[in-house]
């Protein structure tokens, strides 16, 4: 499934909510690369009030169980905040999560996530360089073919 329903990306403005039901995140303007990635819970939702962010400071891990970062209030679905820095990292203290274990930040040639099993919607994610790409290595999926 590749995101055909979300035009005039700068550089990974938005990120398609990837909930079963879909859809696209239209009001994330004035990202510099991937500023934020919101993956979104079946409650969906947004990320409006992240700024100053290097180019990939923060991921935001949803799920329904998941847990909360207490310094990132006023969120309205989000279940699971981790600040990460550009070197990338992991989220080894939000247990319990249903689709999402841990996120790389990843170098701009992209990569995948290999070591997350049991995951239910995404089994790897990967955040793009400017230029964009695909995700053809991650089969199996349920809300998750591409992101571009």
């Amino acid at each position: 499934m590749l995101l055909s329903n979300c035009p005039n990306f700068n550089c990974l403005d938005c990120v398609v909510l990837l909930s079963p039901k879909g859809g696209c995140l239209p009001n994330c303007p004035n990202f510099n690369c991937l500023d934020c990635v919101v993956l979104l819970s079946p409650k969906g939702g947004c990320l409006p009030n992240c700024p100053n962010f290097n180019c990939l400071d923060c991921v935001v891990l949803l799920s329904p169980k998941g847990g909360c970062l207490p310094n990132c209030p006023n969120f309205n679905c989000l279940d699971c905040v981790v600040l990460l820095s550009p070197k990338g990292g992991c989220l080894p203290n939000c247990p319990n999560f249903n689709c999402l274990d841990c996120v790389v930040l990843l170098s701009p040639k992209g990569g995948c996530l290999p070591n997350c099993p049991n995951f239910n919607c995404l089994d790897c994610v990967v955040l793009l360089s400017p230029k964009g790409g695909c995700l053809p290595n991650c089969p199996n999926f349920n809300c998750l073919d591409c992101v571009v």
